[in-house]
């Protein structure tokens, strides 16, 4: 019989996010195939959703998409299993991605993490390290918007960055690092000074 349940946590981000609800249905323990997301009951008794990523003698092995190790105990046989085949948010059903596809897109989002452990640290030493001349000829495409005591900056329809209360501009992406630089939009884009009335 198929139920639900309100998922909470961050292991299954970004597949997961909290509040949606799941959309689950009993599954045998020899129907289970690496990339499913189950529903199960812990040692501790608690209701766990992760995806299997392995099958062993043991039992099957399972980890959240958003978690850097599998978890430490396999899901045995004789567990009762439910199978998450589509969320429910906002009122909208999106279909959960199992099997082989639930593989890849677990890989993938592995892989991103990776990258982003792997250059996070030396992307902002190499931002700072590198010459004022390798970020000219874009800042003049930026236009300047207010928003109340916030100013921004846009490139096209896309915000690049901001500043509050005549502060320091601060750039909103990651990406935007390699493109921009904050002293480069300090000195086209300055504080206006406050004008005293006599």
């Amino acid at each position: 019989m198929n139920s639900s349940r309100i998922y909470t946590g961050a292991s299954m981000n970004p597949l997961f996010r909290d509040g949606d609800r799941l959309l689950l249905r009993p599954v045998g323990y020899r129907d289970v195939r690496r990339g499913d997301v189950i529903c199960f009951t812990a040692a501790s008794g608690v209701d766990v959703v992760h995806r299997v990523v392995g099958i062993a003698p043991a039992g099957l092995c399972t980890c959240g998409d958003n978690n850097d190790a599998a978890d430490a105990m396999p899901v045995a046989a004789d567990c009762r299993l439910l199978l998450v085949y589509a969320i429910d948010r906002a009122g909208r059903r999106i279909a959960v991605t199992c099997g082989r596809a639930g593989m890849r897109f677990f890989r993938r989002i592995r892989a991103r993490r990776a990258c982003r452990r792997l250059l996070g640290i030396p992307a902002r030493i190499l931002l700072r390290k590198l010459p004022a001349w390798c970020f000219t000829g874009r800042v003049g495409t930026l236009s300047l918007h207010r928003f109340g005591e916030d100013e921004f900056l846009f490139a096209g329809k896309r915000p690049v960055a901001r500043r509050r209360n005549g502060g320091s501009w601060k750039i909103l992406s990651d990406l935007d690092r390699f493109r921009y630089r904050q002293a480069g939009l300090e000195r086209l884009f300055p504080a206006e000074k406050g004008v005293s009335g006599s």
